[in-house]
């Protein structure tokens, strides 16, 4: 499925009521076996999220309530979604903020190898910067080749892209730079070192 078609899919479910079928898969790895509690728990979750009944205050202890029985944040349900991706649709930072802060995935892709930046760059400017403050990766690019950037459609969306992608280049440099450092430190020759008694003793004699 290209993009397009998943972006009016994923807004085309939200809202519309009925039960959830959580796919047994974490990202692309699939699992045998899920506990029937932290299963029912996943698809609680998923169906909260995807309806959206309350507030978006009120959806938080929701949330908590089902990870404490085990819900995995990272599932997808039958229409291939997550909880962040949910949220993104409900443009809601405040749960974005907390889904990962939780341990969901910020930059885990859908069946279109897209992220949740990419579909955040498409419709909301608090959403996109929800998602890079929790630090998405502006680099990414899904299954057509397209960036967030590439997807963006607000010029105000473009700046903060761009200016992301600065930033996230420049870390990317200091990490690099940071490790290239580090490994000539460790091929430098160790020079013998004096025992710290006869540096001493030197010191008193003169």
């Amino acid at each position: 499925m290209n993009f397009n078609n998943k972006f009016n899919k994923l807004f085309n479910t939200i809202g519309k009521s009925g039960t959830v079928a959580a796919a047994v898969t974490v990202g692309t790895v699939a699992r045998e076996a899920v506990r029937p509690l932290s299963q029912h728990a996943t698809e609680k979750l998923l169906e909260c999220m995807k309806d959206q009944k309350l507030p978006e205050g009120e959806i938080i202890p929701v949330i908590n309530r089902w990870f404490q029985d085990g819900a995995d944040l990272n599932a997808k349900d039958d229409h291939g979604f997550t909880a962040l991706l949910y949220a993104v649709a409900w443009h809601q930072s405040r749960v974005i903020q907390h889904l990962v802060e939780k341990g969901a995935d910020v930059d885990l892709r859908d069946d279109a190898d897209a992220t949740p930046l990419m579909y955040a760059a498409c419709c909301n400017e608090n959403v996109t910067d929800a998602l890079l403050e929790a630090g998405a990766n502006p680099e990414l690019r899904n299954s057509e080749g397209k960036s967030a950037l590439d997807l963006a459609t607000r010029d105000r969306i473009k700046v903060k892209l761009q200016k992301a992608l600065h930033h996230f280049e420049l870390q990317q440099k200091k990490k690099f730079d940071a490790d290239v450092d580090a490994n000539l430190e460790l091929k430098r020759p160790v020079t013998k070192m004096k025992p710290l008694r006869l540096i001493s003793r030197s010191a008193a004699l003169s």
